[in-house]
């Protein structure tokens, strides 16, 4: 009798009303959903797949466009651009781009297995899955060095606070992303991508902005990735 009294409660009370009476923030709720579910997929690599994703998943836009361009034109890699919006996937698979919707298990399946990953904001261009150790992520920094001085009040509050360590995620910029790209050269912005993203120094790559100098800068393989002025990746 009891049993059926809870049963007809959880039915009436929404998953978003539980989230909010346990006093979890919705989002954090969805990482840490996404990125435990996440590990029931098969993580094996596949070299020839790489994954672009900017602006929150928003757009097609930025570094990491340039980048998509330049790697369909110049290798034989398997590319998927990566999104959150059907509308912007339906127009990008008119110009021939292959898309995916970051909502979707095959989205998680793709980032599993992926070679690298490229964005321009963070894991919020993508999805925040557990990716496999051989997976490179890196993070083409979306703006200029002053931009990121203001802390983003979710991710402070929740992924870079005891909360993400006690979820179990790994989600912080220095545990998601094996590198940072950065567009100066100076002490100073690299000395704030470490203080803001608690990023070690020799993980900061100070080759410039891709869509400026994709091509002297940047050169891709099958068997590896090269960036010229940040050695062997």
């Amino acid at each position: 009798m009891l049993s059926k009294i809870i049963l007809k409660l959880i039915r009436k009370i929404k998953p978003m009303r539980i989230v909010k009476f346990l006093r979890i923030n919705p989002q954090f709720f969805f990482d840490i959903t996404v990125y435990h579910a996440s590990n029931l997929f098969r993580g094996k690599v596949d070299d020839n797949i790489i994954v672009l994703g900017a602006s929150n998943g928003k757009a097609f836009m930025g570094n990491t466009k340039y980048l998509y361009f330049y790697l369909r034109e110049n290798t034989n890699f398997k590319l998927y651009w990566m999104s959150k919006s059907h509308k912007l996937n339906k127009e990008l698979e008119k110009q021939g781009i292959r898309t995916i919707y970051a909502f979707s298990i095959e989205a998680i399946k793709i980032l599993r297995k992926a070679r690298a990953i490229f964005v321009t904001n963070g894991y919020f261009d993508i999805l925040p899955v557990k990716l496999s150790p051989k997976t490179i992520a890196i993070q083409t920094w979306h703006g200029a060095d002053i931009k990121i001085i203001g802390r983003h009040a979710y991710m402070t509050k929740y992924i870079k606070s005891k909360k993400s360590t006690l979820a179990r995620v790994k989600l912080r910029e220095a545990q998601f992303f094996d590198y940072i790209i950065t567009p100066s050269n100076s002490k100073k912005p690299i000395k704030i991508i470490q203080d803001v993203f608690k990023f070690p120094a020799e993980r900061i790559l100070s080759i410039g902005s891709l869509k400026l100098a994709i091509l002297p800068v940047l050169a891709i393989s099958t068997s590896s990735f090269v960036i010229r002025k940040g050695g062997i990746v």
